[in-house]
């Protein structure tokens, strides 16, 4: 039985045969990566780092060590880590970024336009890349035709990504000092009715001792009876409502301590938990592979795709003979 094989020798004699048409590809194509490189505008990476500390750092558990101190780990975890990427790839992250440097004049795209603010988006996704190294730092890197611009880009990055995550803790931070001294306020008003309460009752029965049951220094028969027929009903609920304000005042002055305390680090300029360790500088060479680099790419794909173009159209017509 006769087959059609293909040996390699055959092949090489295709490509021979034919390599006139494959060195005018070659010499088409480094012209046009020439061409290609002469008009294209260099792309400059601009790249700084920085470092995320534990959050735990300014927990005011941590801040505030009365009993039990211990040894805390000052670099956060993997989760933190996770957490700072999430914001850094987040649609806010990226908002602020376009305000900040006014990136729609920047790239003459209308923010009004649904379609270009997309584009404005996606063109901040491919200029923009944050990475872990291999010591656990990030690093943060914006590419731009204006090498100064980039530089701006990739520190102002670093920057929003900094006050996003902090303001992430020092939110719920002042929720709670919100809610805190929302409760001081409560307690204030009860003291204050409880002791208008007491006010009255001391005036009405004559009773100006301590006599609440909680009190150490309590005045023993001292009290004498006005000789009214509710007093000794006056007298427990003086005596109730005392026992109700030391309680009160004594939360209240729990709640103040709580309240100060979770007042610490609710400002960006706190206990930073980003720190960058390298800032961006203009970079004074572009990505771009060059002149050389780019003719020697586009001949060898010009040599690889004609030679197989060519044989292709031998195989083809071998198969088409009768």
């Amino acid at each position: 039985m006769e087959t059609n094989n293909f040996d390699m020798l055959s092949i090489f004699k295709v490509i021979f045969d034919k390599r006139k048409f494959i060195l005018s590809v070659c010499i088409i194509a480094s012209l046009v990566a020439v061409i290609f490189t002469a008009i294209k505008k260099p792309i400059y990476k601009a790249e700084t780092a920085f470092f995320v500390a534990n959050p735990l750092v300014a927990d005011r558990a941590n801040v505030y060590q009365f009993n039990n101190a211990f040894i805390l780990d000052h670099f956060a975890e993997e989760k933190d880590v996770d957490k700072v990427m999430a914001i850094a790839n987040g649609a806010i992250m990226r908002d602020t970024f376009i305000a900040s440097m006014q990136l729609d004049a920047h790239y003459n795209l209308n923010l009004q336009d649904p379609k270009s603010f997309n584009e404005l988006h996606a063109t901040i996704q491919r200029n923009f890349t944050i990475k872990r190294t291999e010591n656990t730092n990030l690093e943060v890197s914006f590419k731009d035709q204006d090498p100064v611009f980039a530089a701006q880009c990739a520190n102002q990055i670093a920057q929003i990504i900094a006050d996003l995550y902090q303001a992430h803790y020092n939110q719920t931070r002042l929720s709670i000092h919100k809610t805190l001294s929302e409760k001081v306020l409560a307690l204030d008003q009860e003291i204050k009715t409880m002791s208008d309460s007491l006010a009255v009752l001391r005036t009405k029965t004559g009773v100006y001792d301590l006599i609440a049951p909680n009190r150490k220094n309590t005045v023993q028969g001292t009290i004498h009876s006005n000789g009214s027929a509710n007093f000794a009903n006056d007298l427990e609920a003086l005596q109730n409502i005392e026992a109700i304000k030391d309680q009160l005042v004594m939360d209240r002055a729990n709640t103040a301590t709580l309240l100060n305390q979770f007042a610490t680090a609710t400002t960006l300029k706190e206990i930073p938990l980003i720190k960058i360790i390298s800032k961006a500088y203009t970079p004074t060479k572009s990505t771009d592979l060059g002149f050389v680099v780019n003719i020697v790419v586009a001949i060898l794909l010009a040599l690889f795709f004609s030679a197989v173009l060519v044989v292709l159209q031998h195989t083809v017509k071998q198969i088409a003979k009768p």
